[in-house]
């Protein structure tokens, strides 16, 4: 059997290996063989690029993920390592288009309204508003909402997975869930309610939006397939998605601020 073949049948012990013995060589295997993983998640993302920019550049981007999950993969836990690793290879290509300054503010302004919208309805109702409540309270037709939702795609494509706004500032969820391999009690517990509140919200998402996440996120699909699945057009998987982001993202920020103002009111 090749050396490809030898990983593909014994993923644990070479992960053990490598843990162990941190050998250059196995490094180069582990890299030669999760990098079409890179170029599978930026074309999964359907960016298009403004001229002057270059896919080789997101591409660089995973690829530097990549290595970071290389290095803090723990095999002992029950996660395989394309999961462990596509976080932070989506992380990393996010991190360069922000920095690239791709994503223009206007369009981060105009998630923020969406979300603030959002969250002021959930506080005042009690519930999760509804999306014609939300276009009600922006005072937008639905036109104008399909519209909203299309400009802030960008924005929505990896959110499960990367940051949600807090406090006026960014943070990284790879940052609200810990380093699975430097993690405390206490922690697991607090993250194990992130989870569990991230996954009681998916249920209670509108079939057609619970089914977006599901087939986007687990099942591989891109929204164009997804719209060939529902009978729908691209446009319209992408406003679905959007949709669905925007209220998880409310739902995992009211969580958050509701533990910040009760560990506050402890201290306090």
């Amino acid at each position: 059997m090749g050396r490809v073949k030898w990983l593909q049948d014994n993923d644990l012990r070479v992960w053990r290996e490598y843990v162990n013995t941190r050998d250059p060589k196995l490094k180069e295997e582990l890299i030669r063989r999760y990098a079409p993983l890179v170029k599978y998640i930026v074309s999964r993302m359907g960016i298009t690029l403004p001229r002057g920019f270059d896919e080789e550049d997101l591409v660089s981007a995973g690829i530097m993920g990549l290595l970071e999950a290389i290095e803090r993969f723990n095999p002992e836990r029950n996660v395989k390592f394309e999961t462990f690793a596509s976080l932070r290879i989506k992380g990393a290509i996010v991190d360069e288009l922000r920095k690239l300054g791709w994503v223009p503010r206007t369009v981060h302004e105009k998630l923020k309204k969406l979300e603030t919208a959002r969250l002021s309805l959930m506080s005042k109702l009690g519930r999760d508003p509804t999306d014609e409540e939300v276009r009600e309270c922006l005072n937008l037709s639905e036109k104008e909402y399909e519209k909203l939702l299309e400009e802030v795609r960008v924005l929505t494509l990896f959110p499960l997975d990367h940051f949600i706004e807090l406090e006026d500032e960014e943070v990284p969820v790879k940052e609200v869930i810990s380093d699975p391999m430097q993690v405390s009690i206490a922690q697991a517990l607090e993250e194990e309610e992130l989870v569990g509140e991230l996954a009681q919200s998916i249920s209670e998402l509108p079939e057609k939006e619970r089914l977006v996440i599901t087939l986007y996120y687990y099942e591989g699909l891109t929204l164009k397939e997804i719209g060939e699945v529902l009978g729908v057009s691209e446009a319209r998987a992408c406003q679905l998605h959007s949709s669905a982001i925007l209220k998880l993202r409310a739902r995992l920020k009211a969580l958050m601020l509701g533990e910040a103002l009760a560990e506050r009111k402890s201290r306090g």
